[in-house]
């Protein structure tokens, strides 16, 4: 398995008051892997999260990575 990062952008606009986006993105450090989001309504200042405790192996950040776009996915974003 190849051991990338990754990055994706979703956004949701229910075309009346939301028009927010979240970006998840997989990346190494020196120390593993980490996942990291910013989120907020979109063309604005965005928030920053820290998904992974610390840096940690490539199979669990690619785990929570994943949980974190299908969280989204199920609450009405799409992938951009």
């Amino acid at each position: 398995m190849s051991k990338e990062e990754k990055s994706v952008r979703l956004v949701y606009d229910d075309g009346w008051k939301s028009n927010k986006e979240y970006n998840v993105n997989l990346i190494n450090n020196d120390n593993g892997w980490e996942v990291h989001c910013t989120y907020g309504k979109r063309y604005n200042a965005y928030n920053q999260a820290n998904k992974t405790p610390g840096p940690v192996s490539y199979h669990q950040a690619e785990e929570i990575y994943h949980k974190v776009i299908n969280q989204k996915l199920r609450k009405g974003y799409v992938i951009d």
